[in-house]
């Protein structure tokens, strides 16, 4: 692939809010913080009552079934246990999304729906950290379950304040994973200052092998 085509792809992503530009020094992975966490959650929250909105007025039978069928396959999806790195947790992150968006699939207004995609891949990077800490302190079945019957039932008012509640869990969840997250990092980098490697120490593979007695031996003679 050409310089080009990959700097095109990194200045996307800048624009996106995924990446940053830093002059004389190139692109780095948009950071993460608590602060910067709650900013865009606070502003997907008020996307999503305005898309949830316009979703619920003007969505027909179709959209009904398609968005029962995604709550059908998200419940009958297993939630990651363990690692959220482990490729298993994909599946679980896709039917999340997919019923996510089946709320807002008929929203007519497209810019609100550009905005959303844009703020759910942002919140997307910070929900890898939640699945093992949020499974112990909610129910996130009856949460989808009680937006989803809200949504059916043409209910936008009380879709709208669940969503929202629901959203704000997320967040604090998400704060609190962090700062665990935060907290194991700090440990880790206080043991190893505590126990530093000695002076011109090398590695196991680096370091010159001896040559046996018997074969220098050998040699000299």
């Amino acid at each position: 692939m050409s310089p080009g085509a990959i700097r095109e792809s990194l200045s996307r992503l800048t624009s996106e809010g995924l990446v940053v530009a830093e002059a004389q020094r190139g692109f780095f992975v948009a950071p993460i913080s608590d602060e910067l966490l709650r900013d865009t959650y606070a502003a997907r929250v008020d996307i999503e009552a305005a898309a949830l909105t316009r979703s619920i007025t003007s969505g027909d039978v179709e959209w009904e079934g398609n968005l029962v069928g995604a709550f059908h396959r998200l419940v009958h999806t297993p939630e990651p246990l363990h690692s959220v790195t482990d490729t298993s947790a994909d599946v679980w992150f896709s039917a999340h999304h997919h019923f996510h968006f089946s709320l807002v699939a008929a929203c007519t207004v497209k810019s609100l729906l550009r905005l959303r995609v844009q703020l759910v891949e942002q919140t997307e990077r910070y929900r890898r950290f939640a699945t093992p800490l949020g499974r112990a302190i909610r129910d996130t079945e009856k949460e989808h379950k009680a937006i989803c019957d809200a949504a059916v039932s043409r209910n936008a008012a009380l879709c709208i304040r669940l969503m929202k509640e629901h959203l704000e869990k997320t967040t604090e969840v998400l704060c609190a994973s962090l700062a665990a997250f935060a907290k194991d990092a700090g440990l880790k980098a206080e043991k190893s200052a505590q126990n530093p490697r000695p002076r011109g120490h090398m590695s196991r593979p680096e370091r010159p092998r001896a040559m046996p007695l018997r074969r220098l031996r050998k040699r000299s003679s």
